[in-house]
């Protein structure tokens, strides 16, 4: 447990343990964060509160679903999801050249996603596709049943994504898997995109990556790769996969095990690491919306490691979703 209380000299944070002071930090952070910039902070003589920091939910106890696709039907249902509009997006012949629409569909109680190519006067191009809910949330457990489409360049996802605003010049990315062009490896991944034309020292980040105003919170020494279920690869057969969102963790896990937890409160750096107090609640008081996305890899320049397509890169493949449960 945690609790903040306020004396005419100072505030105090409590907890029984080091989560649970980071806790306290952040719900006192989330208070001030709400209050407008000109406003005279007025603090009650007996203001207090107290709470619990618990990161031992590794199902769906305690959870109740709210949101569901089972995708049942003849087609999707545009109810819930953004019908994709075909366009081109990094239009590199012999690399992805962006999304096409009729490449998702539903067939046989599933939701497919398409990794396509075609020919034309200017050479192979790669198609794919991405689906985007139409809705936004923020905390709650995410889970999907799925088949992964996989071979040399393909890059299927399974992701969330927030919105910039002019009050709040920042989003996060919250990636429950990406596969870079195998099936034998999945990544997870939490990004943070600010004002263009930062660099961020000390962050796992790219040159160009800095260049976008871009942070990579996770990496292997994270725990962040979890590598198939003895030798078999995931494209094989039907897996769980889940993102857990709280305002104290991101977890992820397959099938049930949860293989990396990004604790927010403690990810909640020092400003020297060139980014403020505002900026570093990204994950903590921004909405989401999911994506499910298939497509080809891009030169690795340009993609931060996933491989461009080759003479082995077989395709249509397909992504397969059999449900979606918030």
């Amino acid at each position: 447990t945690y609790s903040v209380k306020a004396s005419n000299t100072g505030i105090k944070v409590t907890g029984g343990h080091t989560y649970s002071v980071n806790a306290g930090l952040h719900a006192l952070a989330q208070n001030i964060n709400n209050i407008p910039k000109k406003r005279v902070i007025d603090i009650p003589k007996n203001y207090y509160y107290s709470g619990r920091y618990d990161k031992n939910t590794t199902n769906t106890d305690g959870y109740k679903l709210v949101w569901q696709d089972e995708f049942n039907g003849t087609d999707i249902d545009w109810n819930y999801w953004e019908k994709p509009i075909s366009a081109k997006g990094y239009a590199t012949y012999g690399a992805d050249a962006g999304t096409k629409a009729e490449n998702v569909s539903v067939k046989d109680g599933k939701l497919v996603l398409a990794a396509t190519a075609e020919e034309t006067d200017k050479g192979r191009a790669y198609w794919g596709v991405d689906l985007n809910a139409n809705f936004d949330f923020q905390f709650g457990l995410v889970e999907i049943k799925a088949k992964i489409n996989s071979g040399t360049a393909c890059w299927p996802a399974f992701w969330f994504d927030g919105t910039k605003t002019l009050e709040k010049n920042y989003n996060g990315e919250i990636d429950a898997f990406e596969f870079f062009g195998t099936d034998m490896q999945l990544k997870s991944q939490l990004h943070s995109w600010w004002t263009s034309g930062r660099s961020i020292p000390g962050l796992a980040s790219t040159d160009a990556q800095n260049a976008a105003g871009h942070i990579q919170h996770l990496s292997e020494a994270d725990g962040n790769a979890r590598s198939s279920l003895d030798g078999k690869a995931f494209s094989d057969g039907y897996h769980t996969f889940s993102m857990e969102w709280t305002p104290e963790y991101i977890r992820f896990a397959c099938d049930g095990q949860v293989y990396c937890t990004a604790e927010l409160t403690s990810m909640l750096r020092h400003p020297t690491y060139g980014y403020s107090m505002n900026e570093r609640m990204a994950f903590l008081n921004k909405s989401v919306h999911l994506i499910l996305s298939t497509s080809v890899g891009r030169k690795s320049s340009e993609n931060g490691g996933v491989p461009a397509p080759d003479e082995n890169t077989v395709l249509p493949n397909y992504f397969y979703v059999d449900w979606v449960h918030i």
